[in-house]
């Protein structure tokens, strides 16, 4: 079958384009429209390491080689290791449609080879989707997972939330799987850059800010191991209701193995007000003096009744 759609997405053969990404993007565009993916097949490239010649097809394209695949060791008894494998379907059908880029002397490309043609239904409008060339997240959308990522929101939370904004899940331009692959990697990325970030973060509060206070301490392996911080409304608030204060320490279940100790009291309301907080890796002598001297420099003077367990 010949896809059908509006005359400006089709391309040509000898149809020209300034550079080859030009020519790919295009090509792509008409694949996201009539509804098939692409994966890059053969490359042909100079003796100066130029690409001269590059060809797309569809995804079907070929045959798989073979109808078992992921073959497996396993252990047979008194034979030694032996492979299994599983079955795998496969979705190749031998489809032709393909698009050739050939450079020409002046330093563009020109399609030097065009088939349109398939051997496949395309996908409905429903299920396009789905499809890979498709899925991808453009800057803007990552700058919103990393924003939804700063303020604890799950990645299906953050993909539900980012359909309400463009109208549909089908705008979104990604699924909830790619929403889950972006926080993974972007977590792996900044994995040994964290302990900078929070610093950095708490910097620039101290910038805007300047009754916000923190302070931090590091252990031998130069790692943190100690961190307090505390707020304007905080302090103001245990200027007023600071005689009594209560902290106690939340047990480790982050996956920094970091303990959370709060610094609580109660308002004329009698709510609970938050003076300050602190995050310690050991909870030793030590580590508490450090937090309870922090707390006593920020606040000016000690409060005349503390409660813990």
């Amino acid at each position: 079958m010949v896809p059908e759609c509006d005359t400006s997405c089709k391309l040509s053969v000898v149809q020209k384009f300034d550079t080859l990404e030009d020519g790919v993007q295009f090509y792509k565009r008409y694949a996201m429209v009539v509804g098939f993916d692409v994966r890059q097949s053969t490359v042909k490239k100079s003796t100066t390491g130029e690409v001269d010649v590059r060809y797309l097809v569809c995804s079907r394209q070929g045959f798989k080689k073979g109808v078992l695949q992921g073959a497996k060791p396993i252990c047979g008894k008194d034979r030694g290791p032996k492979t299994t494998s599983r079955r795998r379907t496969s979705n190749r059908v031998g489809c032709l449609a393909r698009v050739g880029f050939r450079r020409v002397q002046d330093g563009g490309f020109i399609v030097s080879i065009l088939e349109e043609r398939h051997n496949h239904a395309l996908c409905s409008g429903n299920s396009k989707t789905f499809l890979k060339v498709n899925r991808k997240l453009d800057p803007g959308l990552q700058t919103f997972i990393v924003n939804c990522i700063w303020a604890n929101i799950g990645p299906v939370r953050c993909f539900h939330l980012y359909k309400e904004f463009v109208g549909g899940y089908n705008n979104v331009g990604a699924t909830c799987a790619e929403f889950y692959n972006f926080k993974r990697d972007f977590q792996a990325y900044i994995h040994d850059a964290d302990t900078q970030l929070l610093v950095q973060k708490l910097a620039n509060k101290k910038e805007v800010h300047s009754d916000f206070y923190y302070a931090f301490d590091i252990d031998s392996d130069n790692r943190m191991a100690r961190l307090f911080w505390a707020d304007r409304v905080g302090r103001s608030q245990f200027a007023r209701f600071g005689d009594v204060i209560c902290f106690d320490a939340t047990y480790r279940i982050n996956k920094y193995s970091l303990v959370f100790v709060p610094f609580t009291g109660v308002d004329n309301h009698k709510r609970c007000v938050t003076f300050a907080a602190g995050l310690l890796t050991k909870e030793d002598t030590e580590s508490y003096v450090w937090l309870l001297q922090q707390f006593k420099e920020t606040m000016g003077h000690s409060p005349r009744c503390i409660v813990t367990d």
